[in-house]
């Protein structure tokens, strides 16, 4: 019997959900809650300590929040407040620096002693409505609340009249109500409502932008206190908003990301979060680097996100560049460095090798892949943090049919000219030598008929005629222009960059 009433109590969970969501908008998020005291405060923000469990939310008032009369619901100033117990509803974004911080969206102030303070809510379906009363949702979908013609209903600053028809989704209320009954969703009547304004329902994802800064340096705020036992923690993280399906996992990845930063810091040594936004339109790109200072051996490691705008689908290398990408994302950075300044980039042991996984990359303004390594990561720390470019413009793709290829020994041949004009390049044909002649960036090369080897590299084989036209080896597609190519059934498409 009890596994039957299990059952059904899950069945009516799971059609009550899909009911509601069928007119509510299941993006719409709520904001967070602390009951406690001021212990700071200035014009700027307030210092609350919960009042449960000690632990602080640093409050910021830029934005405006209401402040509300616990009793009356109605406007206050907030000033000279330090000791007060208040009730502040904020977010639902927070830092992730200790302590928090976010944006104040309420503060109930004036609360009497023993008194039921009201709860604030935003309106997110309206479950039923008649000319009597009005049914609605709120808290996520947790909680049912009535409000009849019998229910006080009021405007916050402004002289507009409320009445039951004007309650609609969106509506930031403050209802007073003295009970709820436990069921799912629970129920409860309100024997009060003040109507504070409307919140945007849009659901849109985006990404909070790193906090103006505290101490005026530039792209974030710097919030530096200990953290632990041992070590120190500044700056800001990002968060990213909206549909939780969507933005949860990235917000947990960054939480991970914070969490590994610090387990692995020595004693006394401290950690700098800073945070980069780009956006060309298309992609939407976070950069977040950690710093970690030290006389001997300072530290840092870079972490990107790339998003596509409209949707926040999370982007690999392989997605911008194609299937070759790190072979093509290789031969770029590889070029990039042989053509640096002597000492610019470590050699031998630490010096970069060919990608084998995706490296921290990210689109920016322009449009352009950036490929970013940490400070010493390939190179020394006077360079900064390297970045290696890839125009998403300057990506070029040719086909070849499986008519125009030929294997040999194990070895697939494809004409020169599958790539007319190989990216960069200047190619023209040496009758003296019957070679390939190409001329780059002031360079020449030459690769003879019947030689595998180019420049001290050995190719598969060396190229060929056939039927008057010069044949080479793939190995020549990708070791000699620095393209990449990729197998389908009946078409080979050679691609890479032309810069």
């Amino acid at each position: 019997m009890k596994k039957l009433v299990a059952i059904l109590l899950l069945a009516a969970l799971v059609l009550s959900q899909a009911v509601y969501a069928e007119v509510g908008i299941p993006a719409l998020q709520q904001p967070m809650r602390i009951s406690g005291f001021i212990v700071e405060e200035d014009e700027e923000y307030l210092l609350v300590e919960s009042s449960q469990d000690g632990s602080q939310v640093r409050l910021n008032l830029g934005t405006f929040p209401y402040v509300a009369d616990c009793v009356s619901g109605q406007p206050m100033l907030l000033e000279d407040r330090i000791d007060d117990k208040i009730i502040a509803y904020y977010g639902p974004i927070t830092t992730r620096s200790i302590p928090p911080m976010s944006n104040a969206v309420l503060i109930i102030c004036n609360i009497p002693e023993g008194f039921i303070a009201p709860t604030f809510g935003i309106v997110e379906s309206i479950v039923e409505r008649s000319k009597d009363e009005v049914k609605f949702m709120v808290d996520n979908g947790g909680l049912i609340v009535t409000i009849t013609s019998e229910t006080p209903l009021a405007p916050f600053i402004t002289r507009e009249i409320v009445t039951l028809d004007s309650i609609d989704v969106g509506d930031e209320l403050l209802m007073w109500y003295p009970m709820v009954a436990m069921s799912y969703p629970a129920q409860a009547h309100a024997n009060k409502v003040v109507r504070l304004g409307r919140a945007d329902v849009s659901g849109d994802i985006g990404i909070v932008p790193p906090i103006e800064s505290l101490d005026d340096e530039p792209g974030f705020s710097v919030y530096e206190t200990p953290v632990g036992d041992h070590y120190r923690f500044s700056g800001v993280l990002p968060m990213f908003t909206g549909h939780e399906d969507v933005v949860g996992p990235l917000n947990i990845e960054v939480s991970g990301i914070f969490e590994r930063t610090v387990a692995d810091l020595e004693e006394g040594e401290s950690v700098n979060f800073s945070v980069t936004i780009y956006n060309d339109g298309i992609f939407t790109s976070v950069v977040m680097i950690a710093f970690i200072p030290g006389e001997a051996a300072p530290k840092e490691h870079v972490y990107t996100f790339v998003l596509t705008t409209e949707d926040f689908a999370r982007q690999t290398l392989a997605d911008l560049l194609g299937p070759n990408a790190y072979k093509l994302a290789s031969t770029v950075i590889a070029r990039q460095i042989e053509e640096s300044e002597e000492g610019a980039f470590f050699i031998g042991e630490n010096a970069f090798h060919d990608l084998t996984s995706d490296p921290s990359f990210f689109v920016n303004d322009d449009g352009v892949v950036t490929i970013i390594f940490g400070k010493y990561a390939v190179s020394p720390g006077v360079t900064g943090s390297p970045m290696f470019n890839i125009p998403l413009a300057g990506l070029i793709n040719y086909e070849v049919t499986a008519q125009d290829i030929f294997v040999e020994s194990g070895v697939r041949f494809a004409p020169l000219r599958a790539v007319p004009k190989p990216p960069g390049y200047a190619v023209s044909w040496d009758d003296a030598t019957r070679g390939i002649a190409l001329a780059k960036n002031g360079h020449s090369h030459l690769l003879e008929v019947g030689k595998n080897e180019y420049d001290g590299h050995a190719l598969e084989s060396a190229p060929v005629i056939r039927s008057d036209r010069t044949y080479v080896p793939f190995a020549y597609f990708e070791l000699v222009l620095g393209t990449g190519y990729l197998l389908e059934e009946n078409v080979i498409t050679i691609f890479g960059l032309n810069q």
